[in-house]
């Protein structure tokens, strides 16, 4: 099977996990943008992932906390500082 890289467009939209870097996509956003891309029906990507939305909005409006990548929090030194061996 041939591999493929898909390049997305602007930041994930599942906004209460945090991920690895910007560009990092959930499995739900990866499906949509490709199913988009081969179709050729860019209006498939946010019928989508409208539900996602949906779910991300109830979960903030609950008192979830929305996250940045774990790349955005290391540059601005918002990221943990990890235990060093001493």
């Amino acid at each position: 099977m041939r591999q493929v890289k898909l390049m997305a467009a602007g930041c994930s939209d599942y906004i209460i996990r945090t991920q690895s870097t910007g560009e990092c996509l959930s499995t739900l956003e990866m499906a949509a943008q490709s199913l988009a891309s081969s179709e050729d029906r860019t209006e498939l990507r946010e019928l989508l992932v409208k539900r996602l939305h949906m779910v991300c909005t109830y979960q903030v409006d609950n008192e979830a906390v929305e996250h940045q990548s774990k790349e955005f929090r290391i540059k601005h030194q918002q990221y943990p500082n990890r235990l060093v061996n001493v």
